[in-house]
């Protein structure tokens, strides 16, 4: 927590300033994304910025340079479709508070994880010990030290408790932002995600189509073309051939012009299905999870 607050690491800083200012952080977590969300007109997700790296850093997830990261790779997929931007909206703020959860998850499970003594960086306290030292007969001091061993062993020993339970609650806290909050953001994200993907593959089959009766087309023309250079021929049996030849060719063209244009009209029904049903969907989605996410294990690490 010294690289976030320097003054915690100072001789004699109070462990409760520390647990305050980390109960702070979150809530400030939990408010900035319930203003982001309500400072949109209607849209939870229409009007939300797209805000630039932080002073402080990136609130981003670690990626191993040996693994693609899944939201650039997923991004890459849709690169160039025309989605509204209000899906994007959607998606990007979801990422957010995902990656702000992870943030705050990974450090409250670090500092919940603190062991006592050498491992935290400072002597051991056997407290027991120097209690029941204070009382024994080797003891080297005089009465008054004695009496002040054993008070202070005792203070030491409650403020030990103290801090073992504020661990305790850092623990719970960072194990439901890990658990349940990235889970429900996890979830808004798949559908806003699933939507892209199903968005990418109408238009391939929309563009697929679209080339199909091009060429039909121009292999249409191309066969009309052949039959009047076919008439003009003198000799009758390559004139008959090359029609023949000709009529079949205008035939196969007519045949991928309506395949063509049957499969260019169901992908442009499917275009229209997922524009009217599958955007509202995805839309309704991340938000009820983002809702969920900022209501339940966010306000409850807040608290």
């Amino acid at each position: 927590e010294s690289r976030l607050w320097p003054w915690a690491a100072l001789p004699g800083t109070p462990s409760v300033c520390v647990f305050v200012c980390m109960r702070r952080s979150i809530s400030r977590l939990s408010r900035s994304s319930k203003s982001e969300r309500s400072s949109t007109s209607g849209d939870p997700f229409a009007a939300a910025p797209v805000r630039g790296p932080s002073p402080r850093g990136p609130l981003t997830r670690t990626v191993s340079r040996f693994s693609a990261d899944p939201d650039r790779a997923h991004d890459k997929k849709v690169a160039g479709l025309p989605i509204d931007p209000a899906v994007t909206a959607a998606k990007l703020s979801l990422r957010r508070l995902r990656d702000a959860v992870d943030t705050t998850a990974s450090f409250y499970s670090k500092y919940a994880e603190r062991k006592r003594g050498a491992a935290s960086g400072n002597l051991p306290l056997l407290l027991p010990d120097l209690a029941e030292w204070s009382r024994h007969e080797a003891f080297c001091g005089d009465e008054e030290s004695r009496r002040v061993l054993h008070t202070c062993a005792a203070q030491l020993a409650a403020i030990d408790d103290l801090l073992a339970a504020e661990h305790a609650a850092i623990g719970r806290a960072a194990a439901g932002l890990r658990g349940e909050a990235r889970r429900l953001c996890e979830e808004g994200l798949d559908a806003v995600c699933a939507f892209e993907l199903a968005l990418r593959d109408a238009s391939a089959a929309s563009e697929a189509a679209t080339k199909a009766l091009r060429r039909g087309v121009a292999a249409g023309e191309a066969a009309k073309a052949d039959g009047r250079k076919a008439a003009s021929l003198k000799d009758e049996k390559k004139r008959q051939a090359a029609q023949a030849a000709a009529q079949r060719a205008q035939e196969k063209a007519a045949t991928e012009v309506s395949q063509g244009e049957v499969s260019l009209r169901h992908a442009e029904e499917e275009l229209a299905r997922i524009a009217s049903e599958a955007q509202p969907a995805a839309l309704r989605s991340a938000a009820d999870a983002r809702q969920r996410a900022e209501d339940g294990p966010v306000a409850s690490a807040a608290e």
